[in-house]
């Protein structure tokens, strides 16, 4: 959604404003899209609603939370990942489109979409109708953050596609397959999260202790 400064006041003062964060896991979505419930935001967590869709299954495992989540996925060179992966791609893109729905209804609150970072996986249709209805917010880490970003990944865990991200060389072990793929996992998401953002944030222009006024004049700064 492309909107102005001014637009972007109005529909913020009118309840009018929908705003879809995106960008990696542990990239801090989730963080800012609680922070703004602070300024009376409705947050629509993807990764929630997901795991909704899978509690019967995630239960019957003795499963909960977003790390058991991850647990339920797997890794790419497990045996269940790939029709794990199939199926929890079908169940996001099933939440992004009742979430599209809810947004052709009349709002009565502001909305923040905090979406998984495999929202791009849904498809361009789903990507092209979330850009209609509200304005993408790409929060982008940088190359120096990529072994950070890894480590966070192994410590805390969290449901990752990686869809033909992932290869694993002949005597190569598990682990050193990981580290390898993963920067490339990241390359080819910042592509696609930069062709569907309608603003890009650098991760490090967001202090973590800013409040949800600051962090949406931040936002608006980043508007004409």
């Amino acid at each position: 959604m492309r909107i102005t400064k001014n637009s972007f006041e109005n529909k913020l003062a009118n309840n009018e404003l929908v705003i879809s964060i995106i960008g990696m896991s542990n990239i801090g979505k989730t963080h800012w899209s609680k922070k703004l419930k602070d300024s009376d935001f409705e947050h629509k967590c993807c990764d929630d609603l997901i795991e909704k869709i899978l509690e019967p299954e995630l239960q019957a495992l003795g499963y909960k939370g977003l790390a058991d989540l991850a647990k339920w996925l797997g890794y790419p060179y497990e045996d269940k990942f790939m029709v794990n992966q199939q199926q929890y791609i079908q169940h996001e893109c099933n939440v992004m489109e009742n979430i599209l729905k809810e947004l052709d209804k009349r709002k009565t609150k502001n909305i923040t979409i905090d979406t998984t970072g495999s929202v791009i996986y849904t498809g361009d249709y789903i990507c092209k109708r979330l850009k209609e209805k509200s304005l993408i917010i790409f929060i982008e880490s940088t190359p120096q953050m990529q072994t950070e970003m890894f480590q966070r990944f192994l410590s805390n865990p969290k449901p990752i596609v990686w869809a033909h991200s992932f290869t694993k060389k002949e005597k190569e072990d598990n682990m050193a397959a990981l580290k390898r793929c993963y920067p490339e996992l990241l390359k080819y998401r910042t592509s696609q999260y930069r062709r569907h953002a309608d603003i890009i944030i650098p991760y490090k222009r967001i202090e973590r202790d800013l409040s949800s006024e600051q962090f949406l004049e931040l936002i608006k700064s980043y508007l004409r």
